[in-house]
């Protein structure tokens, strides 16, 4: 208890009460002492610890929903993923994409649909997109089913493309 005092000096007073209280006081200050740790140590280490763990377990569990899922309609993505055929051995996704890339365009949205594939961009240049879908058409055998346009500004667009 020395040690303490030359470290801490301004408890000195309160180890003179302590020597001082009856040996009944001295057990509940303890006894308190103990319980007001007890209460600190729950919230501050062990109930964030249970909250985090809780919530990890619920992420866990929707995962596992998740992965049941997918494993549960495999069959039926395969087949919609069927009627995507490639283009010189890639999807026609990746062809997407990849072609807005050349051409510097960001896509927005890109969504299979039975046959046909929906894609979106957004606030793009009006000329970029018209000879992204040039290149389409011409380069990768892709037929533009609708194409819809609407004028953001001077020479920038939005546009909904369905293409097969």
């Amino acid at each position: 208890m020395s040690r303490l005092l030359t470290w801490f000096p301004s408890i000195a007073p309160l180890q003179r009460r302590f020597a001082a209280a009856s040996s009944r006081e001295r057990v509940l200050i303890v006894v308190s002492a103990y319980l007001l740790a007890g209460v600190f140590l729950y919230y501050a280490v062990l109930n964030p610890a249970m909250d985090y763990r809780s919530e990890q377990l619920r992420a866990q569990v929707a995962a596992a929903n998740g992965l049941s899922w997918m494993i549960a309609n495999q069959t039926e993505a395969r087949q919609r993923g069927g009627d995507l055929e490639p283009t010189r051995g890639e999807s026609k996704l990746t062809v997407i994409s990849s072609s807005a890339e050349l051409h510097n365009l960001m896509i927005k949205r890109v969504q299979p649909a039975e046959n046909r594939i929906n894609v979106e961009l957004s606030t793009q240049e009006y000329s970029a997109v018209i000879k992204w879908l040039i290149a389409l058409e011409t380069d990768h055998d892709m037929t533009i089913v609708d194409v819809r346009l609407e004028k953001v500004d001077e020479g920038i667009v939005d546009s909904r493309i369905t293409l097969r």
